[in-house]
Protein backbone atom coordinates (compact mmCIF):
# COMPACT_ATOMS: atom_id res chain seq x y z
CA UNK A 1 0.00 0.00 0.00
CA UNK A 2 2.88 2.35 -0.61
CA UNK A 3 1.18 3.97 -3.60
CA UNK A 4 -0.06 7.40 -2.45
CA UNK A 5 -2.55 7.89 -5.30
CA UNK A 6 -6.19 7.35 -4.30
CA UNK A 7 -6.59 4.46 -6.77
CA UNK A 8 -3.42 2.82 -5.40
CA UNK A 9 -4.63 3.27 -1.84
CA UNK A 10 -8.02 1.88 -2.80
CA UNK A 11 -6.50 -1.21 -4.41
CA UNK A 12 -4.26 -1.81 -1.40
CA UNK A 13 -7.11 -1.50 1.09
CA UNK A 14 -9.34 -3.77 -0.96
CA UNK A 15 -6.62 -6.40 -1.20
CA UNK A 16 -5.99 -6.35 2.55
CA UNK A 17 -9.71 -6.37 3.40
CA UNK A 18 -10.40 -9.22 0.98
CA UNK A 19 -7.74 -11.31 2.72
CA UNK A 20 -9.36 -10.57 6.09
CA UNK A 21 -12.83 -11.36 4.76
CA UNK A 22 -11.54 -14.63 3.31
CA UNK A 23 -10.48 -15.56 6.86
CA UNK A 24 -13.99 -14.88 8.17
CA UNK A 25 -13.70 -11.27 9.34
CA UNK A 26 -16.50 -8.80 8.80
CA UNK A 27 -15.30 -5.67 7.04
CA UNK A 28 -16.86 -2.31 7.91
CA UNK A 29 -15.56 1.13 6.97
CA UNK A 30 -16.90 4.66 7.25
CA UNK A 31 -16.83 6.94 4.22
CA UNK A 32 -14.68 9.98 4.83
CA UNK A 33 -16.58 13.08 5.91
CA UNK A 34 -17.03 16.20 3.80
CA UNK A 35 -14.00 18.51 3.87
CA UNK A 36 -14.52 22.28 4.26
CA UNK A 37 -10.80 22.83 3.66
CA UNK A 38 -11.26 21.72 0.05
CA UNK A 39 -13.59 24.70 -0.44
CA UNK A 40 -11.24 27.17 1.23
CA UNK A 41 -12.43 27.01 4.87
CA UNK A 42 -9.18 25.95 6.55
CA UNK A 43 -10.14 26.74 10.15
CA UNK A 44 -13.83 26.35 10.88
CA UNK A 45 -13.73 27.63 14.50
CA UNK A 46 -11.84 30.76 13.39
CA UNK A 47 -14.38 31.30 10.61
CA UNK A 48 -17.21 30.97 13.12
CA UNK A 49 -15.51 33.49 15.43
CA UNK A 50 -15.15 35.91 12.53
CA UNK A 51 -18.76 35.42 11.38
CA UNK A 52 -20.46 34.94 14.75
CA UNK A 53 -23.58 36.66 13.44
CA UNK A 54 -23.82 34.50 10.28
CA UNK A 55 -22.63 30.90 10.60
CA UNK A 56 -23.72 30.18 7.03
CA UNK A 57 -20.73 32.28 5.91
CA UNK A 58 -18.65 29.28 7.06
CA UNK A 59 -20.73 26.65 5.26
CA UNK A 60 -19.19 24.67 2.43
CA UNK A 61 -21.05 24.20 -0.86
CA UNK A 62 -22.15 20.59 -1.13
CA UNK A 63 -20.65 20.35 -4.61
CA UNK A 64 -17.11 21.05 -3.39
CA UNK A 65 -17.04 19.46 0.07
CA UNK A 66 -16.96 15.77 -0.77
CA UNK A 67 -13.67 14.73 -2.36
CA UNK A 68 -13.01 11.32 -3.92
CA UNK A 69 -12.73 8.74 -1.16
CA UNK A 70 -10.36 5.77 -1.55
CA UNK A 71 -12.14 3.97 1.31
CA UNK A 72 -15.43 4.03 -0.59
CA UNK A 73 -13.70 2.88 -3.75
CA UNK A 74 -12.02 0.03 -1.85
CA UNK A 75 -15.29 -1.07 -0.28
CA UNK A 76 -16.88 -1.39 -3.72
CA UNK A 77 -14.04 -3.74 -4.71
CA UNK A 78 -14.23 -5.85 -1.54
CA UNK A 79 -16.76 -8.70 -1.63
CA UNK A 80 -19.02 -8.73 1.42
CA UNK A 81 -17.72 -5.44 2.81
CA UNK A 82 -20.06 -2.86 4.30
CA UNK A 83 -19.61 0.88 3.79
CA UNK A 84 -21.18 3.14 6.38
CA UNK A 85 -21.93 6.37 4.55
CA UNK A 86 -22.87 9.17 6.95
CA UNK A 87 -22.74 11.88 4.30
CA UNK A 88 -26.35 12.90 4.91
CA UNK A 89 -25.41 13.80 8.51
CA UNK A 90 -23.31 16.69 7.20
CA UNK A 91 -25.56 18.36 4.64
CA UNK A 92 -28.61 20.44 4.13
CA UNK A 93 -29.87 20.48 0.56
CA UNK A 94 -27.08 22.69 -0.78
CA UNK A 95 -24.40 23.17 1.87
CA UNK A 96 -22.36 21.50 4.56
CA UNK A 97 -23.01 23.77 7.57
CA UNK A 98 -20.27 24.52 10.07
CA UNK A 99 -22.79 24.17 12.92
CA UNK A 100 -25.46 21.45 13.08
CA UNK A 101 -27.90 21.09 15.94
CA UNK A 102 -25.96 23.66 17.95
CA UNK A 103 -22.69 21.73 17.65
CA UNK A 104 -19.61 22.92 15.77
CA UNK A 105 -18.97 20.21 13.17
CA UNK A 106 -15.22 20.65 12.54
CA UNK A 107 -12.26 21.41 14.78
CA UNK A 108 -10.23 22.58 11.76
CA UNK A 109 -10.62 22.25 8.00
CA UNK A 110 -11.25 18.52 7.89
CA UNK A 111 -11.32 16.83 11.33
CA UNK A 112 -14.61 16.45 13.19
CA UNK A 113 -15.11 18.24 16.48
CA UNK A 114 -15.56 15.81 19.37
CA UNK A 115 -19.09 16.91 20.27
CA UNK A 116 -20.36 16.48 16.72
CA UNK A 117 -18.53 13.16 16.28
CA UNK A 118 -20.12 11.86 19.47
CA UNK A 119 -23.55 12.90 18.18
CA UNK A 120 -23.09 10.33 15.38
CA UNK A 121 -22.49 7.32 17.65
CA UNK A 122 -26.11 6.11 17.74
CA UNK A 123 -26.33 6.26 13.95
CA UNK A 124 -23.03 4.37 13.58
CA UNK A 125 -24.06 1.75 16.15
CA UNK A 126 -27.42 1.20 14.44
CA UNK A 127 -25.73 0.83 11.03
CA UNK A 128 -23.26 -1.71 12.42
CA UNK A 129 -26.03 -3.74 14.03
CA UNK A 130 -28.07 -3.67 10.81
CA UNK A 131 -25.08 -4.64 8.66
CA UNK A 132 -24.07 -7.51 10.95
CA UNK A 133 -27.55 -8.99 11.43
CA UNK A 134 -28.14 -11.97 9.14
CA UNK A 135 -30.97 -11.48 6.65
CA UNK A 136 -34.11 -13.51 7.15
Amino acid sequence: MSDSRPDGASAGMSEAWTQLADRGSSIFAIRDNPVPEGAGVRDVPACLDKHSDDFLACATPRSSALPPDPVSEAMLKTPGATLLDLTECFYTRDVCPAVIGGAVVYRDGHHLAQTYALSLTDKIAAALVEASTPAG
